[in-house]
This record gives C-alpha cells, sequence and structure tokens, in this order.
C-alpha cells in the first residue's frame, strides 16, 4: 500500500511540475519560482481594472527612484521584475499606460547602463504611443530612446530622434515650456558630439532663454546650461 502510495504521490509531482513548467514556474535549476507563482496566480485572479492599477503604481514607482539614495535605487531595481512581466502580459487597451510602462523600464535601464535594452524598451514604448496617438509619451519615448543611443556613440541617430521629439513638443507645448528647454539641451549635446559646435551653442541659447523665464535665478538647470556654453 505504501509502494502504491508512493506512485500515486511521485505521478502527481510529476504532473505538478509538468503544469509549472508549462506556465514557466520553473527556474533554471529546477526550482519552483513563488515569484513567477504569485505572478500567474494574480493574473488569473485579478478583476478588470486591477491590472491597470497595478501596473500605473509600478510605473510611477520607477519613475520616482533617483540614484541619490542608494537604498532606494536598489529597491528600484528590484521593481524591474514586476514591470517587466506586467509589460510582458500586458493586455490592457490602454496604449498610454504601455508606453509609460516601457518608458520607465527604458529609464531604469538606462541609468544601470544596460543601454541597449534600454533602447529595446524605448521603441516599445514608441510604438504603443504613436498607436493613441498621444504626444506626450511619444515624445518621451523617442527621448529616452535618443539618450540611450548617444550613450552608444550613434549620435546622428540621437540627433534623429531628439529632432522628432522637438517637433512634437513644439506642436503640444507652449514655447516657454521647461520640457521643451530639455529638449533643446539634449539636442545641442547631440549637435556638440557630432562637432557641430554653432549650433549646439545656439540650441543651449534658446533653452537658457526658456529656462531664464521658467524658473528662479538660481535654479540649478540654469546653472548647468550656463556651464555648458562656457565650455
Amino acid at each position: 500500500d505504501d509502494e502504491e502510495d508512493n506512485e500515486v504521490l511521485d505521478k502527481s509531482i510529476e504532473d505538478a511540475l509538468r503544469v509549472c513548467s508549462g506556465l514557466s514556474l520553473l527556474d533554471s535549476s529546477g526550482h519552483i519560482s513563488v515569484h513567477r507563482l504569485v505572478q500567474a496566480a494574480v493574473r488569473r485572479e485579478a478583476s478588470p481594472g486591477d491590472f491597470e492599477l497595478a501596473a500605473a503604481a509600478l510605473s510611477r514607482a520607477a519613475e520616482g527612484i533617483r540614484g541619490e539614495d542608494l537604498p532606494i535605487e536598489a529597491r528600484g531595481n528590484n521593481l524591474l521584475p514586476h514591470l517587466e512581466a506586467a509589460l510582458a502580459y500586458f493586455d490592457s487597451p490602454d496604449m498610454q499606460l504601455k508606453a509609460r510602462m516601457a518608458i520607465a523600464l527604458s529609464m531604469r535601464y538606462n541609468a544601470l547602463g544596460a543601454f541597449e535594452t534600454a533602447v529595446r524598451y524605448a521603441v516599445v514604448a514608441s510604438t504603443a504611443a504613436a498607436q493613441e496617438p498621444t504626444e506626450h509619451y511619444l515624445s518621451l519615448a523617442l527621448s529616452r530612446h535618443a539618450n540611450s543611443v548617444g550613450a552608444l556613440g550613434d549620435h546622428e541617430q540621437q540627433k534623429s530622434l531628439l529632432l522628432r521629439a522637438l517637433t512634437i513638443d513644439e506642436h503640444a507645448l507652449p514655447a516657454d515650456h521647461p520640457r521643451i528647454a530639455a529638449t533643446l539641451s539634449n539636442l545641442a549635446d547631440a549637435f556638440g558630439e557630432l562637432g557641430d559646435y554653432e549650433q549646439q551653442k545656439s540650441l543651449l541659447q534658446r533653452a537658457l532663454a526658456i529656462q531664464e523665464r521658467a524658473f528662479s535665478p538660481d535654479h540649478p538647470t540654469i546653472a548647468v546650461t550656463v556651464g555648458n556654453l562656457a565650455v
């Protein structure tokens, strides 16, 4: 009887492991991933709207992580698998949310120096934003993409992407909006890397004019632009 019970138990375990494998719940060493098991359960039991709420919360958390505080930075990095899993199983019609999630991932991977991964998520964000269309997220996605390809040394593509972002910003935003100044500053960097210092200076001057209208005289952003102009 004990032997028969053990055979039944062994078959039950094999069946359970087969199910886990089919759901990608087994890691490379054959252990069951509780992380993936919880994800599968949440996907199965979540109510309509829960996904959007959770994905937006994850995106906000990832967007809010900055490098000045290392413990917070580490917690932000721990969010990456969750945000990536949410994006992988994205089944919402909300393309703005999909773009936001991908932008957050691109931003985090860019900060980690994983520029090729950052580019991949920036492309996902651009594709999603273009479907809506959502000018705000499309501009952000293009800027993220530009930052990463610039870090990889492709300054021509960086320039091209930022010119597209600038066109969107100038169409969608007031002329003195700080984001236009940010795009101008990033574009100036691209021109500088390409050796076009006159254009770099012109763009920085345009950015500074906007920043001086938008910020107080002692704002650090103004100091950065003034410093870049002095180089």
